[in-house]
């Protein structure tokens, strides 16, 4: 996995070039990822496919947008798909719908499933998120619940504030440590 998150912003500066098969590169290595973030933003199959789509477009056309210094690629992919997914439900007022609080994990972590296409390519959430599933599980209540909120819904910090109720300091201190103790833990299953 190591090796092709290497090849992202290769890719990127040959798609901003107009490379074509860069891109194609790129969008197949990053969009079972990318998907699934949509898809918890939109809680629809349908609209989170619309989101991807549009993603991607501005992902194209932006591409020589793109600085390292600013984070990685995928971080660059996701904010945009972010944004496109905030600005559809905006555009629909129904962003305060999709904003809800995250459930205390099972005791076993949940299966992750794969979905393929009829051409064979998986188009769905991949065996890489079970880390992620598992690490997610090792937070506290506050921690996965805000990191959930800014990552998943989309909302700032003082949005946060305000649903939950809590002091803007708790809330980003919860995010700072919950995002602390998730890069240790993928670390440490990753290299496992």
């Amino acid at each position: 996995m190591m090796m092709k998150e290497q090849q992202h912003p290769l890719w990127l500066r040959a798609s901003a070039d107009g490379d074509r098969e860069a891109f194609g590169a790129l969008y197949h290595d990053t969009r079972s990822r990318l998907f699934g973030v949509a898809l918890m933003m939109m809680n629809s199959r349908n609209l989170a496919e619309d989101a991807l789509q549009e993603a991607y477009i501005r992902i194209w056309h932006n591409a020589a947008e793109y600085h390292a210094e600013r984070g990685s690629v995928v971080t660059w992919m996701t904010s945009i798909v972010r944004y496109r997914c905030l600005d559809m439900l905006r555009a629909q007022g129904t962003r305060e719908k999709y904003v809800v609080a995250v459930a205390e994990p099972a005791d076993e972590p949940q299966a992750i499933h794969t979905e393929t296409s009829t051409d064979g390519t998986e188009t769905g959430f991949t065996a890489e998120n079970d880390s992620m599933q598992l690490c997610l599980g090792e937070l506290s209540t506050q921690e996965r619940q805000t990191i959930s909120l800014v990552y998943y819904q989309g909302l700032s910090h003082h949005e946060i504030v305000a649903h939950t109720d809590h002091a803007l300091g708790s809330v980003k201190s919860w995010i700072r440590r919950g995002l602390d103790k998730l890069k240790r833990c993928i670390q440490r299953e990753l290299s496992e």
